[in-house]
C-alpha cells in the first residue's frame, strides 16, 4: 500500500493504518453510522472492537438510540471477532476500561473542546505502546483547540491530513 498523501481523508487514513499496522484491537469513540468502522474492517479485521457512542443526535449523530444498525454492518462485513459495546457518553463509559489497551483508537465523538480533550486523554491512557490515535474533524475550532492541547502533552510523532474535514494522527510506533 502506498504512503498517505497530505490530502488523505479520515477514512483513507484509518484504512491505511488498518492495512499497514494490522491492529488486533480497535476502540472507536463516536461510531455514528459506522462509516469509519467500515473503512477499518475493509482493510483488516481486528480480533477485538470496542465501540462507544450515545447513538443520539449531537455532533452529527444518528439519533437511532441503539447500535443495531452497526450490528447489521458487522454482520454484512462478516466480522467474527469480539465486540464490546459502550452505549452512552464517553465520559461515563471509558472509565469502565481501567486495564484495556488498544492498538488503534479513533476519536470522533464529542466535538466540544473539553469533550474532545477528554476523549484524547482517555485514548492516550488506553493506547498500547506502538499504537496510533486518530482524531477526525480538525476543521472544527473546538476540536482543533483540544488537539493543540493534547499534542503539547505528548512526545510522539503527530501528522495532520487535510482531506474531508481534517484528520490528526499520533503514531506511538513508527510514523509513515
Amino acid at each position: 500500500m502506498s504512503a498517505l498523501t497530505p490530502t488523505a481523508g479520515h477514512r483513507e487514513v484509518l484504512s491505511w493504518i488498518a492495512a499497514m499496522y494490522r491492529p488486533e484491537s480497535f476502540l472507536e469513540i463516536g461510531v455514528q453510522d459506522g462509516g469509519s468502522l467500515r473503512a477499518v474492517l475493509s482493510a483488516h479485521h481486528p480480533a477485538r472492537l470496542t465501540l462507544c457512542d450515545d447513538w443520539g443526535l449531537a455532533y452529527g449523530g444518528t439519533g437511532r438510540g441503539s447500535h443495531d444498525h452497526v450490528t447489521a454492518l458487522l454482520a454484512e462485513l462478516a466480522f467474527q471477532g469480539v465486540v464490546t459495546w459502550l452505549d452512552g457518553r464517553s465520559d461515563e463509559r471509558l472509565p469502565e476500561l481501567p486495564s484495556e489497551r488498544y492498538d488503534t483508537v479513533h476519536v470522533d465523538g464529542d466535538h466540544s473542546a473539553p469533550g474532545a480533550l477528554y476523549d484524547l486523554v482517555e485514548a492516550g491512557r488506553l493506547l498500547r505502546p506502538g499504537g496510533a490515535i486518530v482524531i477526525h474533524d480538525l476543521q472544527f475550532q473546538p476540536v482543533s483547540r483540544a488537539v493543540r492541547l493534547f499534542n503539547g502533552m505528548l512526545d510522539v510523532p503527530y501528522r495532520e491530513f487535510s482531506g474531508d474535514t481534517g484528520t490528526g494522527v499520533w503514531f506511538a510506533g513508527v510514523a509513515p
